[in-house]
């Protein structure tokens, strides 16, 4: 059996599989004269890499394997036919959805949100495969299936891979200490209502600056957060507000294929626990227990997790859960989950954690590009890097770690750095006895342990800057966290950026590149070889420096707002940028074209092929003057002067030009003394 990287090396990072159709593609199904490539991609070789391959045998159970298995296209090939498509998508997006995305720029229907093509699923489920996901980002599908039918699956010409669906366990957490959840001490007064009292939260929302930023008015009001965990228990006290205020939306359940997420017969006891910790330290709110930064939000809840199963973290449910949340317009994705390596042949490893390679951490990048602030848990690992786990590694995400109640790591908490060198996690809050809703009960509430607490506390922090902010993009909303937390000035692979402080980063004020320059102009413009001019162009408020670039090449970085310039022949052109401390400014307008023309030979003072009476005037007060053409730039032609190249212009050069004048010679022709070098 080959080894695990040995089988690496033959899989394609998944980094273009997501949200990317402009790649090379061939032919399919005959329609080869007509397909455009950005709607089409050519089947892998082979369709199961031989790392699929080692993944599978070692998953499949009872002669079944789950898989997913991704097409080639969405049945259509060109420009028109996905028009007509992306006509018939519209109703898949929200408008909620739709002006979320706006922010970034991708507010209409797009390659990703064509569903994938009926009949191609319908094919695979004649093979007596079971339907498990649908994925448009992956333009694919998840099935149970027969091992042996694998060979006629890959025969499909319309299937360009197949890959294992990766299942997972948990990180092991803290247990759940009860406690009877006694009033704690008086609220902060809100803005035109009575105060809150946090009760025994109000230490972990301190600790993070929530309070401040209730007491201005920003609560998480107007803000969609999905939750993507285990399931929830809608009944308990913490979540009554939301639902008497019809605040929470949506539910599904990815495992059963139902609108319900509490437990219900055919689950395990238990299964909504998790959820039910989660979205109470996010959103809960019961007055004198415990209060989540964003009580004010709106919810829509999804159970991807299903506790029954030996490997109960599965990615499939996890990204359907992704694409779910983005079409009716979440702003904010809260998850728990660490999908990290439980075996060495068939989990993910260390080299895996590239940002690039493993689906969650693709999917929630790719939720990210679509205006969705994710937030995930680091994992409860410690601090050997080479244990961290999906989609923790993704670069648009805040992954979040864990400290105690006096700010110390948790000896749990996942450290990076990821493979490819990116500091994890991006930021922390209280994963340590942290307080929440348990489903013991109706009203029960307990101290709960783990990276799994510390990401709602920050998911919620999200949503109360994105209530106060409501036009910033995750990005955005993910500097502004990063930047005010408590080790911005020296992050590192333990705490990221440190300990969020939620009112700082509502008062963030983002750092912006200066105007771009003027175009710039040409002075002193010479039009032989040797020539020497003066590029200029205005000043630009707080620039601290200027790249000038000609022929859209970078030909100098200098402080002052001009540069000299020399060029043999050619013609050139110029924009120039601007920097300071925040970075480049884009390219301003091009200007100061500057034409060099190429005389041939240095007998021609006046470059027009002639020698004549007026090139002799030029080469005589030039020698009366004794001229340098090495310093003398009062001469537009001083070193055409210099016929004998000697870098003097003197008798010699006289006698030499008069001749040739006096001859009618053509100086290119008849008495030309070309120079081998050029003065200094």
């Amino acid at each position: 059996m080959m080894s695990r990287n040995d089988a690496h090396r033959s899989v394609v990072p998944w980094g273009w599989v997501f949200l990317t159709c402009g790649i090379l593609a061939f032919g399919v199904l005959g329609h080869a004269a007509s397909v455009d490539r950005a709607f089409v991609r050519p089947r892998n070789n082979p369709v199961i890499s031989p790392w699929a391959a080692s993944v599978i045998a070692q998953t499949t159970r009872e002669g079944s394997v789950k898989v997913w298995v991704l097409f080639t296209d969405r049945g259509f090939y060109d420009q028109r036919g996905f028009a007509a498509a992306a006509t018939a998508s519209r109703g898949a997006l929200t408008s909620r959805a739709t002006s979320r995305r706006a922010k970034v720029g991708r507010d209409r229907v797009e390659f990703v949100d064509i569903p994938v093509r009926q009949v191609y699923i319908d094919r695979v489920l004649d093979l007596g495969a079971t339907l498990r996901q649908r994925s448009r980002w992956l333009n694919g599908a998840s099935f149970e299936i027969a091992v042996d039918r694998l060979q006629d699956l890959q025969a499909l010409p319309f299937v360009r891979e197949i890959r294992p669906v990766m299942g997972f366990r948990r990180d092991p957490e803290g247990l759940e200490k009860e406690s009877p959840g006694t009033a704690g001490p008086a609220g902060v007064q809100g803005p035109g209502g009575p105060g809150l009292n946090y009760g025994p939260s109000q230490a972990q929302l301190d600790q993070i600056n929530v309070p401040a930023a209730h007491v201005a008015g920003y609560r998480g009001q107007g803000v969609l957060v999905c939750m993507m965990d285990t399931g929830y228990r809608k009944d308990h006290v913490a979540f009554a507000q939301a639902y008497a205020e019809a605040r929470v939306l949506a539910e599904y359940d990815f495992i059963f294929h139902d609108g319900n997420t509490q437990d219900e017969p055919a689950d395990q006891p238990g299964q909504h626990s998790h959820g039910t910790y989660t979205w109470s330290t996010l959103g809960g709110a019961s007055d004198g227990n415990l209060y989540g930064p964003a009580f004010m939000s709106q919810f829509i809840l999804a159970k991807t997790e299903d506790i029954r199963s030996e490997t109960p973290i599965e990615e499939d449910n996890w990204v359907a859960g992704m694409e779910w949340a983005d079409s009716i317009g979440a702003g904010v994705i809260s998850s728990s989950l660490s999908y990290k390596t439980w075996d060495d042949l068939t989990g993910y490893v260390y080299s895996d954690m590239n940002g690039d390679f493993c689906v969650t951490t693709v999917a929630a990048d790719s939720a990210a590009a679509l205006g969705i602030v994710v937030c995930n848990s680091a994992g409860n690992s410690g601090s050997n890097p080479e244990t961290m786990g999906a989609p923790a590694d993704a670069d648009s995400i805040l992954t979040v770690g864990a400290v105690n109640s006096v700010g110390t790591i948790a000896s749990f908490s996942q450290w990076g750095p990821t493979y490819d060198g990116r500091i994890k996690p991006e930021v922390c809050a209280r994963g340590v006895a942290t307080y929440c809703a348990t489903p013991t009960t109706t009203t029960s509430y307990g101290s709960v342990g783990g990276t799994s607490l510390s990401c709602p506390l920050v998911g919620g922090g999200a949503a109360v800057v994105l209530s106060a902010h409501p036009d910033w993009t995750p990005m955005q909303v993910r500097e502004a966290l990063m930047m005010t937390a408590s080790q911005a000035a020296t992050p590192n692979n333990a705490y990221g950026w440190g300990i969020i402080n939620v009112m700082a980063a509502i008062n963030y004020t983002f750092c912006q590149p200066p105007a771009a320059p003027g175009a710039p102009v040409t002075s002193m413009n010479q039009p032989c070889p040797d020539s020497i001019y003066t590029i200029s162009w205005s000043p630009v408020t707080g620039a601290t420096q200027y790249e000038l670039f000609e022929n859209d090449t970078l030909v100098a970085a200098v402080v002052d707002t001009q540069l000299t310039i020399s060029h043999p022949t050619g013609t050139f052109d110029y924009f120039v940028k601007a920097k300071d401390a925040c970075g480049t400014s884009a390219a301003g307008p091009s200007g100061a074209t500057t034409q060099v023309v190429d005389c041939p030979c240095h007998a021609d003072p006046e470059c027009d092929g002639v020698a004549s009476i007026q090139d002799v005037a030029l080469v005589v007060n030039e020698a009366f003057r004794g001229a340098s053409p090495l310093s003398d730039s009062g001469c537009p032609h001083v070193s055409r002067c210099d016929v004998d190249c000697d870098c003097v212009v003197g008798l010699t050069d006289v006698v030499k030009m008069v001749d040739v004048a006096f001859r009618g010679g053509d100086p290119a022709t008849t008495f030309c003394l070309p120079c081998a070098h050029r003065c200094p």
